[in-house]
């Protein structure tokens, strides 16, 4: 959570739902409360339908299912990236 709330730069967040002392929807809701992190693309990661859809509506930019598979997360980061250059330019 330091790390979200501090100024580096960060293209994607790539969240679980589990995470110590948290987990994923509150760290979205944080993210999209932050003003520097209003347009970083969040991408969260569940098998649960119903924690998907608690994410989309915190302002996760997408949501893929477990099992995760590689190509799909490169493909996902690679699209938010593309997206992120376009709004820059």
């Amino acid at each position: 959570m330091d790390r979200l709330v501090s100024i580096e730069h960060y293209d994607v967040v790539l969240l679980g739902y589990r995470v110590t002392g948290t987990h994923g929807v509150q760290l979205v809701r944080l993210i999209r409360a932050l003003e520097h992190r209003k347009t970083t693309a969040v991408i969260m990661v569940t098998s649960s339908a119903e924690v998907a859809d608690e994410a989309l509506a915190a302002g996760a930019d997408e949501v893929l299912p477990k099992p995760i598979d590689p190509n799909s997360l490169a493909h996902a980061v690679e699209r938010h990236i593309h997206v992120m250059e376009k709004r820059a330019s």
